[in-house]
């Protein structure tokens, strides 16, 4: 038997010369701080009766593991006492709880024995398996639920193993996260881990919901195609509001509780940022932007399923694991081996390679996760032939004739995340609604200001969140077409989650409290109307002109200079908002000519007579003052209609009188 087996036989002396070197690097690093996880599939024996779950217990700590990550959810059914699905029919009897099982016997630590973490593995999207059959119970989602299933551009729903339920619909999106949230609110796991947390394909998510979703929000019409960018990033962001939501969710309510998600890696794998958007397959046709979620911190475990048969695809191997570990951000990563396509002692050497930093960094990943308990290599080799090769010498020298000894010797406790243990930072969470309603708001714009600053928008159920604050106050803003904005100040500290739910109300349409009143202004003088109204803010004025728009004239009042007769008539104000419209009464203006007064000629000593230029159609009077300065004004004639353009009256002179004018008024109202 060659170093790593008979898929290795054909391995060059310089691939021999690295694996040593491997090695040797492996054996200076202490192996007793890793996550040690096991993949534990419901399509399998594990856990469907208490003494499958007692096997499955023994054989954990026989093989020193210290995670399962256990399949809760396989496909629309629960194997546990779920609030939301039916029980799968194979748990027997069908009163067992497995998960409570579980929870139960991997706590016990009587003897000394390993603590296992229990994280519950529910499988997202894919709903029902079968063309043929129905699932028994009338509950389960598929029969119910029919309208909530993706499907393609042509309507078909089958992608040839599964029905997929739409992540874009906004009910789907309610129920798997109820589905979540009833597993970590009602159980005590360690964590909650995502599978089949993506699309079929870039081909799928045609349900009509969703689509009129997009639509409406880009303003289109009919199927978009499938390489859209803006439909293609709409996809994707589906799948990470689930995600973000029971992130924080979980966070607020049990926040010792690990998110993990299941992230696709396929042959032949990326190494580098650019490649992952231009060529990886998870974000380019999957629509699985594993990458943003560990940057954004909104999983707490990465693992990518690496699932190789080393022989054939060992460089793939290679891949993904320098991407991966070079793309933790402030997260953890432990590798998912799928032992079931390798020899034993390839699985140690993927192990071993999984325990190395990535070339020319020190970015190592926390740990591994193998699939999966079901069946453990591809030789033949038994269950317990394999636990005991991974923990005990001479078992490990029937598969690895180096020398190097069992991958799993000794125990190994798992890796503290100080996210989560001593945090420095918190995170924020909550819902916009129209006010007075429990609609939730689909992509409605909330930004946060503070100490950091982001632009959020809200998913199909009017969720918003923002992971890994720094501490302080923030202002937060929410937005949305046709109601009203709405502000609030809360402050972020450090390992909480702060719920803001943001309730935005319609817009109180425009009311003219003041309308414009009439003016008589004389020729070449200035005029200002001015008006006042209540409604929601913004208000928009726009003011009008015998009927037409004044240009410019968008102000609560409109000053006119210089005045001439054609500026003369009727004015009003259109008033809006988000509400609508209202318009004010008319006011007119009139623009009134100065007479000049031609001549005045005393008649005797009790009268004078005056003469003035005049305008046919206004009236005139005479007022006198004893006042040079022109204070105080008496008439001292009645009106008098111009009906020619030169006008002359006698008025009567008292002892006091010594100065006189002449008046001109607008014509009386029609």
């Amino acid at each position: 038997m060659s170093l790593f087996g008979p898929r290795h036989r054909a391995l060059s002396t310089a691939a021999l010369l690295a694996a040593l070197i491997f090695l040797v690097a492996e054996a200076a690093r202490a192996q007793t701080n890793e996550f040690r996880g096991l993949w534990v599939d419901a399509f399998n024996t594990g856990f469907k009766t208490s003494a499958q779950v007692s096997q499955l217990m023994a054989d954990a700590r026989s093989g020193n593991y210290n995670a399962l990550v256990v399949q809760m959810r396989r496909r629309g059914d629960a194997f546990y006492n779920s609030n939301f699905e039916p029980k799968n029919s194979e748990v027997s009897p069908s009163t067992f709880d497995p998960l409570a099982d579980l929870i139960t016997k991997a706590r016990d630590t009587a003897g000394g024995q390993q603590r296992i973490e229990v994280h519950a593995w529910i499988v997202s999207f894919p709903i029902w398996n079968s063309t043929n059959t129905l699932p028994s119970s009338n509950s389960h989602p598929y029969r119910q639920r029919p309208e909530w299933l993706t499907q393609e551009s042509n309507s078909n729903k089958w992608d040839g193993s599964n029905f997929f339920l739409d992540p874009g619909h906004p009910e789907v999106q309610r129920h798997t996260f109820n589905v979540a949230m009833d597993i970590i609110s009602r159980y005590d796991v360690d964590g909650l881990n995502f599978d089949y947390i993506r699309y079929s394909g870039k081909t799928w998510g045609y349900n009509p919901v969703s689509v009129a979703r997009f639509n409406q929000r880009f303003g289109r019409t009919g199927l978009p195609a499938t390489t859209d960018t803006a439909w293609l990033q709409f996809r994707r962001d589906q799948v990470s509001s689930l995600v973000r939501k029971v992130y924080l969710h979980a966070a607020a309510l049990k926040p010792q509780v690990k998110i993990s998600a299941d992230t696709i890696c396929f042959a032949p794998g990326v190494t580098t940022a650019s490649q992952w958007t231009n060529s990886a397959e998870a974000y380019t046709d999957k629509l699985q932007d594993w990458r943003s979620w560990t940057e954004e911190g909104i999983i707490d475990l990465n693992i990518p399923m690496m699932y190789f048969d080393h022989g054939q695809y060992g460089s793939a191997w290679t891949n993904w694991s320098t991407f991966a570990k070079n793309h933790q951000f402030n997260r953890h990563t432990a590798l998912g081996p799928g032992i079931y396509l390798n020899t034993v002692s390839n699985t140690f050497h993927q192990v071993r390679t999984a325990r190395l930093p990535a070339p020319s960094t020190t970015n190592v990943a926390q740990g591994f996760s193998f699939y999966s308990y079901g069946l453990s290599n591809d030789e033949g080799v038994s269950r317990a032939s394999f636990l005991a090769a991974l923990t005990q010498p001479n078992s490990a020298a029937l598969y690895d004739t180096a020398g190097s000894g069992p991958v799993f010797a000794t125990k190994a406790t798992i890796p503290v995340m100080p996210w989560k243990t001593t945090p420095t930072r918190g995170h924020l969470k909550g819902f916009t609604i129209q006010a007075g309603t429990t609609n939730g708001l689909d992509f409605a714009g909330v930004t946060i200001t503070g100490p950091t600053n982001r632009t959020l928008r809200t998913d199909a159920t009017g969720f918003y969140g923002a992971v890994d604050l720094p501490p302080g106050s923030y202002v937060l803003t929410a937005s949305f077409p046709g109601l009203v904005n709405v502000s609030t100040t809360n402050t972020i500290s450090a390992g909480a989650v702060t719920t803001v739910d943001l309730q935005l109300p319609l817009p109180t349409p425009p009311q003219v409290v003041t309308p414009p009143l009439a003016l008589n202004i004389a020729l070449g003088s200035n005029a200002t109307f001015a008006v006042t109204a209540s409604g929601t803010s913004p208000l928009f004025y726009q003011w009008l002109f015998q009927g037409n728009p004044v240009t410019g004239a968008t102000n609560a009042t409109l000053t006119l200079t210089n005045l001439q007769p054609p500026s003369a008539g009727g004015y009003s104000v259109v008033v809006s908002n988000l509400a609508g419209t209202n318009q004010s009464t008319t006011a007119a203006l009139f623009v009134v000519p100065r007479p000049v007064i031609h001549s005045i000629r005393a008649v005797d000593e009790t009268q004078i007579a005056l003469t003035w230029s005049s305008t046919p159609g206004f009236r005139y009077r005479v007022e006198a003052t004893i006042d040079p300065n022109g204070t105080s004004w008496a008439a001292v004639s009645s009106l008098m209609e111009a009906l020619q353009f030169s006008m002359s009256t006698n008025v009567a002179v008292t002892p006091d009188t010594r100065f006189f004018k002449v008046v001109c008024l607008p014509p009386p109202a029609p």
